[in-house]
């Protein structure tokens, strides 16, 4: 069997597919796994910078975090509950579909980008909403407008301020304020378009928001950002005067309805016993 000529081979190679850099796969699993809520260089964006974290960490340390981040605050390291108590208790979720080889590559990439000559992998300026914009959130939120992707509403899971008092579901978190603790619309907005935690990104994988609809849910969240989370309480207490009030509504109902009926029936049996009325 003759063997391949140096030129068939060089053809070969030029024809093959370029196996994409570290610096590539790092930066794309980057994008889809940590952008949402980190920058390298722009600063906090609801959780770390992390620009310089492969200097200040341990590799292991690190790669034992970003695996299994529950595990590693439990076991009691001190990391690990600095990281938990700044950021008001929000735990960063286990990431899926990631094994060593892929966080070494981000943290490749987070390297690279740490340099002092790289420029910051930062937000830009916050988006200026409209009112059409707030509208169209607002009815995406409650389900008056299906998403593109025919993904359910936030409504069916969240409640975002007192409007949502009695329909909104309680599965997840309130909504108010949540531009607030994810540092802004930018980073809600960055939130919205690839979700970290597992519930969300389990619905939305094969029905992910259009950037339009992350633009109109961002600018109705950032317009209701001033709204105090519900607790169960005042949902509860809400939900029990409502109930009462539809049963006092139901009774004076039923009264005048009733009226002449019980005065028909009356007038024979007075008349009878020869009473008068």
């Amino acid at each position: 069997m003759k063997r391949p000529t140096p030129y068939l081979v060089a053809v070969a190679m030029l024809l093959l597919p370029a196996a994409p850099t570290s610096g590539q796969d790092g930066r794309a699993l980057f994008d889809q796994h940590c952008a949402a809520c980190h920058t390298i260089g722009g600063g906090a964006n609801g959780a770390p910078d992390l620009k310089g974290v492969t200097a200040q960490r341990d590799r292991e340390w690190l790669l034992k975090f970003i695996l299994n981040p529950e595990a590693v605050t439990r076991s009691g390291d001190p990391r690990a509950a600095e990281l938990l108590r700044m950021y008001d208790g929000a735990l960063m979720p286990a990431p899926e579909g990631l094994d060593r080889a892929s966080i070494l590559a981000i943290l490749d990439y987070i390297a690279s980008r740490s340099g002092a000559d790289a420029a910051p992998a930062a937000a830009g300026p916050p988006p200026t909403f409209t009112p059409e914009d707030i509208a169209r959130g607002r009815a995406l939120y409650r389900g008056d407008l299906r998403l593109a992707g025919h993904g359910p509403s936030c409504l069916s899971c969240h409640a975002a301020g007192a409007a949502d008092l009695l329909g909104a579901g309680s599965f997840g978190p309130a909504l108010a304020g949540v531009t607030t603790r994810l540092n802004g619309a930018n980073g809600l907005s960055a939130w919205l378009a690839s979700p970290p935690t597992p519930v969300m990104r389990s619905v939305y994988r094969r029905a992910p928001l259009a950037a339009d609809e992350v633009r109109a849910l961002a600018a109705f969240l950032d317009a209701e950002a001033t709204a105090a989370p519900q607790s169960g309480l005042p949902r509860a207490a809400a939900f029990a005067g409502l109930a009462l009030a539809a049963t006092v509504a139901g009774f004076l109902a039923i009264g005048i309805i009733w009226r002449d009926r019980f005065r028909a029936v009356r007038r024979p049996l007075v008349s009878m016993s020869g009473g008068s009325r």
